[in-house]
């Protein structure tokens, strides 16, 4: 009888690894993804001064 809850056990204390490293992984594949960049209007202004800036300052 004690065997087979230490059987048990051990199965459970498995299953319960198994799902820790499942969600460990998971928790890293979340935080090595970065926020994605959104494009607004005011990237676009800042883009487009930087090229003036640098035709002005090249002559072109």
């Amino acid at each position: 009888m004690e065997q087979e809850e230490n059987i048990e056990e051990k199965k459970a204390a498995k299953e319960k690894r198994k799902l820790d490293k499942a969600d460990e992984k998971q928790k890293a594949h979340l935080a090595a993804t970065s926020a994605r960049f959104v494009w607004t209007d005011g990237a676009t202004m800042e883009l487009l001064n930087m090229i003036k800036e640098t035709k002005d300052n090249h002559g072109n």
